[in-house]
Order: structure tokens, then C-alpha cells, then sequence
């Protein structure tokens, strides 16, 4: 994988510009960059800056989803000089920007259909997306090599700008073929992440006659793919705290292993601009075992503005309401922890995980480890003490008391109440 030994290690923060702050600006989001270098990010994620349809919009601002004109920035947030400039300082603080493509539909009034209405799906009846009825959009014919061909003009201009890399929405329904092409063409560097879609409507395309490109076969051509292939049990689970979701999402992880090549890695969220704030399902300790769990297993590490201080809503994506960028402290310093873990150099060493099996529900038991060294995550989803036993030796709380020697013997049993990652140090 062109960028696996970089981006194992690393987290993902994404931003919302128009929702970012009480201006909605990209030079607010500049401005914010060293309290985001300062957190430990290394990639920023933007989602789309480009001019929103006002056909058929959405809401008062519309979705970002709806694309007007690729190649401009929405005059709201600003002008590609801003774009430049956010760039710029990033870079300056060693850390990278990936940018939102959105090529699988633009909006009904998309400048591009007023000079090439053949390169979009509409029919005599009117027609305009393959599945579904999203009346602000309209699919693009990407079985047209002239379209396929324009949208990678697309990604040299972004390049040119130097954006570090890309994701892509839904990334399964565009033709592998392209993004093959693209990656030859843009070189190794630049980081390709995508939206790969849920299983269920993976088959629910395929039964309809449509492409749509099963998950396993995006790698390696891309560097990381969204974790939708456990994430509806994921969701289920937050929603109901049934134990049988929570038993299928460790099932599912695990699989991963024996399905996706060694070298895969999926961008691990809890939450994002599509789903509800995880901060609305936990709280207290459980809030941060969830979070600390999805930093622990195998992947790149994830975080949507505002996560880091436990915001608890979800910003419309149609309309306007800044995230909370301030709060509780010691949330923020818990985060802090976790990136700083995540980015160590023994953690980049872990090249097994897997999980082990306890009495307890709602509470997870995971491993990391290679030849020489050996972490075990233990995960409390319940705010209330637990106790369990794990192999004995002499460890350290990475998390909690990173300088204490936790002497464990051969029937002593741990008590967890929030997230602990222990460092085996006798091995």
C-alpha cells in the first residue's frame, strides 16, 4: 500500500468549513490551525468548498454534496487563494489536506451540464439518478470516457494547488478503472481515501443491474476505505446497546483479516457528517471507551470537529450551525492521548489484532502485537466498574498511569471503568 506504514498511525480530522465557525469561512478554519496541530492531527479533511446548486436546493444553504462548478470555491467561504493559503500554513505545520470529491452525481444546475448535457443521466422521462430520487443532484455518465477524462482534470488542478490527497464520495459506484488511472497519473504520495459503500446496498445495486465495486477490490488502488462494512451493527449497537450488535461488529473486524489484503486499512469513525454525534449515545467513561476503541483496533484513526469536545450535535448538513470548538479540557486532553498513541512508535510496530473473549457484555478485550511487543486494550461501554481477567506479566496504563507498573498474577482480575491500554514491558 502506497501510504499504509504512514497512515496506520495516523488521525483523520474533519472539517465542515461553512459549519466550522460563526463565519463559516476557510480562512477561519486557517486561523484554528494550530489548536488543531496542537491536538496532534496530521490530515485535515475539507469537506466540498465548491459553489452549492440552487436548483431544487435543500435547506437554506443547501448540501455541499450538490455541486455546482468543480473548479470554483463557494464565494461564502471564500476564494481559491484561501483555499491556497489554508494549504500553505498546514504545510507549514507539517500537516497535510485532503479534499471531498463528490463525481458520482453535481447538482440540477450544474454549469457543466449547460456546456455538456451528454455527460449526465437523464432520460426522456427525466431521470436524473440511477437509484434513489435525490431531486438537488443528477448522476453523471461515467460509462463516458470524455467525463471520466474531465473529472481527472479535475484532480490535477486540486493537485496543482498541492492538496495532499483526496476523498472520495461513494467512491464504489465510480468505475475502479478511473481511479486506477488517476492514481498512475497524480503519483505515489497522494492519498487516496474512499467512500466505500455499506454491503446491503452494494447488493441492492448489483440486483438493479448497476456497477458498484465491492470493497475488498478497492485496495490497493486506495490507501484507505471507510469503515461501512460493520459500521450499520456499529450504529445499531450505539442506538439500541443490544450485545448482539456488538458481537457482530467483532465478528465483521475480524474478518476483515481473512478477506481484505494484509496491508488494508479502514478509517475507523464513530461518527461524521452523515451520522449522529457518538457524545448523543455515551457519556462518561463509556463515551470514551467507544472512542478509545476505535483509535486502538487496526486503521486510521478518525475524529469529526468538535468530537474532541464532546459535541452532542450533529450539524446540519443543509443548513448553518457552528460546531463547539471549546469545553471540558480533560475530554480534550484524553484525545490528545489517544493520537499521541496512536502515532508512537510502538504502535506503528503492531502488525496483529484481535480480540478476546470475556464474560462480560457491553466491554471489549483486544490485543495488539508483534514479535516483541504487546498491547491489550480494555474497553468498558458501561459507566459502572467491571472486572476481567487478562494473561499475566507486568504492564504500564498507557492512558491512565503511563509511569506505574502494574504487576498482574495469574488469577487477578483487572477492574476497568474507563478505557485502559496496558504495555506488556516483561516480554
Amino acid at each position: 500500500m502506497r501510504n499504509y506504514n504512514y497512515l496506520k498511525c495516523r488521525t483523520v480530522y474533519q472539517i465542515f468549513p461553512r459549519n466550522y465557525s460563526k463565519a463559516g469561512t476557510l480562512q477561519e478554519v486557517t486561523n484554528d490551525l494550530e489548536r488543531i496541530k496542537n491536538l496532534g492531527i496530521d490530515i485535515i479533511y475539507l469537506l466540498p468548498v465548491h459553489p452549492i446548486g440552487e436548483l431544487n436546493r435543500k435547506g437554506t444553504y443547501g448540501s455541499p454534496y450538490a455541486i455546482k462548478d468543480y473548479l470554483a470555491i463557494s464565494p461564502d467561504l471564500g476564494t481559491e487563494e484561501d483555499l491556497v493559503a489554508l494549504i500553505e500554513k498546514a504545510h507549514s505545520l507539517k500537516m497535510k489536506v485532503i479534499m471531498d470529491m463528490v463525481f458520482n452525481h453535481m447538482s440540477r444546475d450544474a454549469l457543466l451540464y449547460q456546456t455538456h448535457p451528454e455527460y449526465f443521466l437523464i432520460s426522456k422521462s427525466g431521470k436524473a439518478n440511477r437509484v434513489g430520487d435525490w431531486t438537488d443532484v443528477m448522476d453523471l455518465d461515467l460509462e463516458n470516457k470524455d467525463v471520466l477524462t474531465y473529472l481527472l482534470g479535475v484532480l490535477k488542478h486540486y493537485r496543482k494547488l498541492k492538496v495532499d490527497g483526496f476523498r472520495f464520495d461513494v467512491c464504489s459506484l465510480i468505475p475502479l478503472s478511473f481511479f486506477k488511472k488517476a492514481r498512475k497519473e497524480l503519483g505515489r504520495k497522494v492519498i487516496f481515501i474512499g467512500e466505500s459503500v455499506e454491503p446491503s446496498f452494494i447488493e441492492y445495486l448489483h440486483s438493479e443491474g448497476y456497477y458498484a465495486e465491492e470493497d475488498v477490490n478497492l485496495y490497493p488502488t486506495f490507501d484507505a476505505t471507510y469503515n461501512y462494512n460493520y459500521f450499520y451493527e456499529l450504529r445499531k449497537y450505539f442506538e439500541t446497546k443490544e450485545q448482539k450488535y456488538l458481537d457482530e461488529v467483532l465478528i465483521k473486524i475480524d474478518n476483515q483479516e481473512k478477506i481484505f489484503p494484509k496491508d488494508y486499512l479502514k478509517l475507523n469513525c464513530v461518527e461524521n457528517h452523515d451520522q449522529e454525534r457518538i457524545a448523543s449515545y455515551f457519556k462518561g467513561d463509556a463515551l470514551k471507551s467507544v472512542i478509545a476503541f476505535s483509535f486502538f483496533i487496526k486503521g486510521t484513526a478518525f475524529l469529526y470537529a468538535g468530537e474532541e469536545y464532546r459535541d452532542e450535535v450533529r450539524p446540519p448538513l443543509f443548513d448553518k450551525q457552528p460546531v463547539k470548538l471549546e469545553g471540558n479540557k480533560n475530554f480534550y486532553q484524553f484525545i490528545k492521548k489517544l493520537i499521541r498513541f496512536k502515532k508512537s512508535k510502538q504502535y506503528r510496530k503492531l502488525d496483529e489484532f484481535c480480540f478476546i473473549k470475556t464474560p462480560l457484555e457491553h466491554f471489549v478485550l483486544a490485543s495488539g502485537f508483534s514479535e516483541k511487543t504487546r498491547y491489550y486494550g480494555l474497553f468498558n461501554f458501561v459507566n459502572e466498574p467491571r472486572k476481567v481477567k487478562i494473561p499475566r506479566g507486568h504492564y504500564v496504563d498507557i492512558l491512565n498511569h503511563p509511569t506505574k507498573v502494574i504487576i498482574i498474577g495469574n488469577n487477578d482480575e483487572t477492574e476497568v471503568k474507563g478505557p485502559m491500554i496496558l504495555k506488556q514491558i516483561d516480554l
